[in-house]
């Protein structure tokens, strides 16, 4: 597992994963991170303060624990079990860390449901279906399976 820095670039970031589900509409995605890269970015308490109110505080915080188990070198991060209405500056530059500067830039996406992986690549989660056969492959093999019965 490798932390590396980098220059800002929108990618999978947190802020990212939080509004992102599965293809049944599952949530949260569990994040099976190989590579994260840390973004440098400005630190603004208003902008963090107003995203309370637009992420979802148990996916942020299901992304947290995913991240932890990967040792990630987060450990020293702590957020409350429930969302706070009012946050101390700490509270917020921690918010502000773990929405806008960790990027998984390698890993996977797992669906809580369907335990599907989705690939993450150069921070880009692939977020179509693994390949299913076709319909007429399923037609073509119920035709050949048909004919050798009989």
């Amino acid at each position: 597992f490798r932390i590396l820095p980098r220059t800002v670039t929108w990618k999978m970031r947190l802020i990212t994963h939080n509004i992102m589900c599965g293809p049944d509409g599952s949530y949260p995605l569990k994040i099976i991170p190989v590579t994260v890269e840390i973004l440098e970015s400005e630190f603004d308490a208003e902008y963090v303060q107003r995203l309370l109110t637009k992420i979802d505080w148990a996916g942020l915080l299901s992304a947290l624990k995913d991240l932890k188990e990967a040792n990630v070198g987060i450990d020293d991060i702590t957020l409350p079990d429930q969302i706070p209405t009012e946050c101390d500056e700490a509270t917020l530059k921690s918010l502000h860390y773990l929405l806008n500067e960790i990027k998984v830039a390698e890993g996977e996406l797992e669906c809580p449901k369907t335990h599907t992986k989705f690939t993450i690549k150069k921070g880009i989660p692939n977020m179509t279906a693994p390949h299913q056969p076709a319909e007429e492959d399923s037609v073509d093999q119920d035709t050949t399976e048909m004919e050798a019965a009989q």
